[in-house]
């Protein structure tokens, strides 16, 4: 699960320098915030990118993550796929061809990808509004800082599509000051999404940890 601690959420940005927009902060969070919890299901490939302060290491993880009903979701990379029918959560390694299994509830303290869309509109408020462009797409993109002085994530920025008002990106910076993004491509809203894509799959030879 520490793979997405965010999101649970595609290529190089390129953005633009910060300009005055008109819309309000907290109406464009509203508007995404709607868009994400009035869609039933979704499907992107994502990219997500890590950067350790101290060490000056970088990394970066490419995959896809579908979501269905805010709590079923599933995250596949070259490496591993994690996924979950609600109740719950299916960790498998391909190096070690073994899957931990678990009640997703025992990973509360964890990011899940359906906290990308909407975490941040709780626990976070708006500091400054721009507008600047991701993989080609205009966007709001909104810098927040956390409402308690104790939070870990010091500080978040949020990329929300002009057009659409899904969020495509978002990156956070933590106390050591890593930061982690999230960017997501190729998305598709509310496509037709079987309940048994997000069970894993009993499979021959495929060592199994029931931790539940």
């Amino acid at each position: 699960m520490k793979m997405i601690k965010w999101l649970i959420v595609a290529s190089f940005l390129v953005c633009y320098g910060h300009t005055v927009v008109a819309i309000d902060a907290d109406e464009v969070i509203k508007r995404a915030k709607k868009k994400y919890e009035e869609s039933t299901s979704l499907a992107a490939a994502f990219t997500q990118q890590f950067k350790w302060k101290l060490a000056g290491e970088s990394q970066e993880i490419q995959g896809k993550i579908w979501l269905k009903d805010g709590d079923k979701f599933k995250i596949e990379t070259a490496d591993q796929t994690i996924v979950s029918d609600g109740k719950t959560i299916w960790t498998y390694s391909r190096a070690n061809n073994q899957v931990i299994i678990d009640n997703l509830k025992n990973n509360a303290d964890n990011m899940l990808p359906n906290d990308i869309f909407v975490k941040y509109a709780e626990d976070y408020r708006p500091s400054q509004l721009s507008e600047e462009t991701v993989l080609g797409n205009d966007c709001y993109a909104i810098l927040l800082l956390p409402k308690t002085q104790n939070a870990f994530i010091r500080e978040m920025k949020v990329w929300v599509d002009k057009k659409d008002w899904i969020t495509r990106k978002i990156q956070h910076t933590d106390i050591n000051e890593n930061m982690t993004s999230y960017t997501l491509s190729e998305i598709e809203i509310d496509p037709a999404l079987p309940d048994n894509l997000f069970r894993f799959p009993k499979q021959q030879g495929v060592q199994e940890i029931d931790m539940r």
